[in-house]
């Protein structure tokens, strides 16, 4: 049975490298109903042994078990991507991961533009009790003709499969997103599927809480997930101005006093949002 109901309102962090960053992250959930992804970054690179390009968003195959930790408000989760393998080889690197970590990983999001739902049943016939979240980036959006009909149709192959949608065109860039383009995609997506929805994208900077206002007044029980955001070095940096070499040798982490912040604006916006509708609810009566 998977733990992302639709009614389960998550704040996800990603790009954890220890577990004292998940405990010290979930401290800020105490006393609320909300629960955290802890997001542990996975790709093909993870399982050749080639070097990765953000080395410092990605534990060893090795680490990632002791990256999990066990709370009742935390939901461990691999977020894998085809970087340095090949499509057909998902399954067999699927079944590695899991393998290596057991049962400690409660969910696997799948950064991939529309996999075969046939690959994700074979892993889910050997892994029944994992919940799977499927990314929707800016290529699967293009391989619809960004048509929200044509986006509607493709969503219903994955019923049975998928557990959650995650709405996000910066790919932990954090590059903001588009709250009109957003909500439609979200709107959509509820209607065809009923599932879980998480969305991200320049989350964990000094606007989140105006960009989460309107689409938490439309969808209250909506997820969050954030990544560049809430590191101490900026991915563009990264990807744009040093060489591999300096890439592996900077000191990219999570850094715990955005991710503080980050929290508390979600939760803000949250309450400012729920003022909103409940505001309007009495003008109405």
């Amino acid at each position: 049975m998977s733990l992302l109901h639709p009614s389960l309102e998550t704040i996800g962090v990603t790009g954890i490298m220890h577990p004292l960053e998940a405990e010290a992250v979930v401290q800020h959930l105490r006393s609320t109903p909300y629960y955290l992804i802890a997001g542990i970054l996975v790709s093909g690179n993870t399982f050749t042994g080639a070097p990765h390009g953000m080395p410092g968003r990605y534990p060893a195959l090795s680490q990632i078990r002791s990256c999990c930790i066990t709370h009742p408000q935390v939901l461990n989760s691999a977020h894998y991507a085809l970087s340095g393998t090949k499509r057909e080889d998902m399954r067999d690197d699927l079944n590695r991961l899991m393998q290596a970590t057991g049962v400690v990983l409660h969910g696997l999001q799948l950064n991939i533009t529309w996999p075969n739902s046939r690959e994700i049943d074979r892993f889910l016939d050997d892994w029944p009790y994992m919940s799977i979240i499927l990314q929707l980036n800016t290529r699967a959006w293009d391989k619809v003709e960004k048509n929200l009909g044509q986006l509607q149709d493709r969503l219903l192959s994955y019923h049975g499969s998928v557990n959650s949608f995650l709405v996000d065109f910066s790919g932990g860039t954090g590059k903001t997103m588009d709250p009109g383009l957003v909500h439609d995609i979200v709107c959509a997506i509820t209607e065809a599927t009923h599932r879980h929805v998480i969305v991200a994208g320049g989350l964990g900077g000094l606007d989140t809480t105006n960009l989460l206002v309107p689409l938490f007044t439309t969808f209250p029980l909506l997820s969050v997930d954030a990544e560049n955001k809430l590191r101490n070095v900026d991915y563009r940096l990264l990807a744009e101005s040093l060489t591999p070499a300096e890439r592996a040798a900077c000191h990219d982490r999570l850094d715990l006093h955005r991710c503080e912040r980050y929290i508390k604006d979600v939760i803000a916006a949250k309450q400012i949002a729920a003022g909103r509708v409940a505001t309007l609810r009495q003008h109405i009566v």
